[in-house]
């Protein structure tokens, strides 16, 4: 490493530090609470990995109060405090269908995923929403610093390593202490344009927009795409809450599309941590150059791809990727002859 980067991940470190010292004790209790209700849950019928992202839409319900995003019928005001039986009712029979029925723009498909996640929980476990609504309402949204602070609740239920998000929900999140690392190596800066194909619960997205936070009140252009709706959820309250409050985030497969040959400019900058292990659809490589059947390979040209000129990426990738031959080879042949590696 360089020395500006050893520079530059000691300085993270010590920031990281600072923030546990600062840590908020309602936090940590909240967090233990959840814990305990969710473990209890998962004794009688292992639906407790099913919470964090009801409880990740409820938490952007309660941010638009004030955005005049939703009709002032459905806004978290207005029902937050129904008994618990016209709670249940409202939310099923008006709330919900009110979600679905938003526009096809951007804001609007953003609710009506929101819609699909309250949807699916509600149906499995109607009682549960005044319990969970009760953990959204203690959570403090009223400072940007606040804000941030429920959006690492969400992030340290769901995470792989220590977290309580059951093994789908740890499936689309990177460990916090690998996601600081790579958002350290990228550096992002106030005003460019920051990628992530496949964002999951949002850790490496909520760090960059968090560190851009801290240096300049000049957020960057956030995008990502996840292909799984929970995971999406999470990840766009916890990008949100960080405080990037219109980030382009979208639900979908990420080796459907070329961001370049739709017209783009091209990212300056792009996180990537594939999903190991994973096994892609058969032409999942129709828009890529290379034909390769490993998922993470597959993720690798997109990144390539993704980047205008000058652009940086940081990808985890198993090491495996380094050694395969035929296809996987080619692809490591061409980042290595084309780009600074």
């Amino acid at each position: 490493m360089t020395e500006e980067t050893n520079t530059r991940l000691a300085n993270s470190s010590r920031r990281r530090t600072l923030a546990r010292r600062g840590s908020i004790p309602e936090t940590s209790e909240l967090v233990v609470q959840i814990h305990e209700v969710r473990r209890r849950a998962k004794a009688i019928d292992r639906s407790g990995e099913a919470w964090v992202a009801p409880l990740a839409a409820l938490c952007l319900l309660r941010w638009s109060e004030d955005t005049g995003a939703l009709a002032p019928r459905h806004r978290w005001s207005a029902w937050k405090d129904l008994p618990e039986a016209e709670l249940v009712d409202f939310v099923r029979g008006e709330l919900i269908p009110a979600l679905f029925a938003t526009s096809a723009e951007p804001l609007g498909a953003r609710w009506q995923h929101l819609a699909s996640v309250l949807e699916t929980w509600i149906e499995a476990r109607p009682g549960a929403i005044p319990e969970v609504l009760g953990w959204c309402a203690d959570l403090d949204l009223e400072t940007a610093r606040a804000r941030w602070w429920a959006g690492e609740v969400l992030g340290m239920i769901a995470d792989p390593v220590g977290g309580v998000g059951g093994s789908a929900i740890a499936e689309c999140s990177t460990p916090q202490a690998v996601a600081e690392l790579m958002v350290d190596l990228l550096d992002p800066r106030p005003g460019e344009r920051i990628y992530d194909p496949c964002f999951g619960s949002g850790n490496l997205l909520a760090e960059v927009a968090k560190r851009l936070r801290d240096e300049s009140d000049d957020a960057s252009s956030v995008f990502g795409t996840e292909i799984d709706p929970q995971a999406y959820c999470i990840g766009l309250a916890r990008v949100i809450l960080a405080g990037i409050e219109h980030p382009r985030l979208e639900v979908g497969d990420a080796l459907e599309r070329s961001w370049i040959a739709e017209g783009a400019a091209g990212f300056d900058g792009v996180l990537a941590v594939p999903p190991w292990g994973k096994r892609p659809r058969q032409d999942a490589w129709s828009v890529l150059p290379f034909g390769v059947r490993h998922i993470e390979t597959l993720f690798l040209q997109h990144v390539i791809m993704s980047l205008r000129p000058g652009g940086r990426a940081v990808i985890a990738l198993p090491d495996a990727a380094l050694f395969r031959t035929g296809p996987e080879k080619m692809v490591r042949e061409h980042l290595l002859t084309n780009y600074h590696v």
